[in-house]
């Protein structure tokens, strides 16, 4: 395959991803038990200032269960976001 193959590929992917993704409240999403990341409190202040001052630009990827598999930096930043005046 040449790269030209391989890109096409990859945004057709990422098309078709795209097409199943819907919109979920917060509260229905399930942190994965066993996430490696630990975020203090001051990254996570710094990503809700980054999604209040330029909105999301990546959905919060979840699994069947709605188990949090990607983004779960966003998914925090946007709780602390919630939860500040």
């Amino acid at each position: 395959m040449s790269m030209n193959d391989l890109e096409r590929e990859r945004i057709e992917r990422s098309i078709a991803l795209l097409s199943k993704a819907s919109p979920r409240p917060l509260s229905d999403l399930i942190p994965y038990e066993r996430n490696q990341k630990n975020h203090d409190e001051r990254q996570i202040a710094n990503v809700a200032n980054s999604l209040r001052r330029f909105g999301w630009r990546q959905p919060i990827v979840v699994d069947a269960r709605n188990v949090i598999v990607k983004r779960w930096e966003t998914f925090t930043g946007q709780k602390a976001q919630l939860l500040t005046p």
